[in-house]
């Protein structure tokens, strides 16, 4: 339609331009503001890298590289994996932003979530409501939290839980941090920290814990500061800190 600068395309549609090459059964397209929508399920994948985006739904805006998806969003990219049910994608930032059940893998990692934003080319972000954060040995539930994988930084808010089963520790708290390039956890808010042992665990309760590793990150030592209480079968103590 000439007068209004609007186009209906279907059958097999391609759309191409200098950075992103789009397939998809059916697409409208709004030269007015640019808009492009389809309904039909559609596959995005970038000319530059090996970056691709399929969805049920989607719109995008190929002039300023805004793209907004719905329904079994799937993002890949090189070793990076995202599935989840709603996706707005700024292309030029390189910034996601999720809602709905999101699932964010790759080769070291798994998070699960259900609202946040990414970072995909930095590999950090905000992650909001039931988030679950698998290591190889690691595994940290918490209701928000922020994770930057370089270096690998770790900080989690609200009913944290950690098991670490390579060290046989469990962590619970009200925040969490973690540092591994400084080799420094610390968990403050209710903080307990439990070694698990075969025969007889440690319990220590304390205001504010932190735990030190050494550089190939065993535990090196553990402090605990203000109203300290430590358990097990054999002995008992209290004492405003402990080392």
């Amino acid at each position: 339609f000439g007068s209004t600068k609007y186009a209906k395309l279907w059958g097999h549609v391609r759309v191409r331009d200098k950075e992103y090459k789009i397939a998809t059964d059916s697409i409208d397209y709004d030269a007015k503001s640019g808009r492009a929508t389809f309904k039909n399920y559609g596959r995005i994948e970038s000319i530059v890298s090996n970056e691709m985006i399929t969805s049920k739904y989607g719109y995008f805006y190929p002039n300023i590289g805004s793209f907004f998806f719905s329904g079994k969003v799937l993002y890949k990219k090189e070793d990076l994996t995202m599935a989840t049910d709603t996706l707005q994608f700024a292309y030029e930032k390189q910034i996601t932003q999720f809602f709905g059940p999101t699932e964010i893998k790759n080769d070291s990692i798994t998070i699960n979530c259900e609202r946040g934003w990414y970072h995909v080319q930095k590999e950090e972000g905000n992650l909001y409501r039931n988030v679950k954060i698998s290591q190889l040995n690691r595994v940290v539930l918490c209701d928000t939290a922020f994770y930057a994988s370089k270096p690998e930084i770790f900080t989690a808010r609200g009913k944290v839980k950690v098991t670490d089963t390579q060290k046989k520790q469990q962590l619970m708290s009200d925040v969490f941090y973690s540092n591994k390039s400084i080799g420094t956890t610390y968990i403050t808010g209710n903080a307990l920290a439990i070694q698990i042992r075969e025969k007889d665990s440690i319990f220590l309760h304390a205001d504010t814990l932190t735990i030190q590793e050494d550089s190939i990150g065993n535990v090196s030592c553990m402090k605990g500061n203000r109203q300290v209480k430590i358990y097990n079968q054999a002995i008992q103590a209290i004492a405003d800190s402990a080392f």
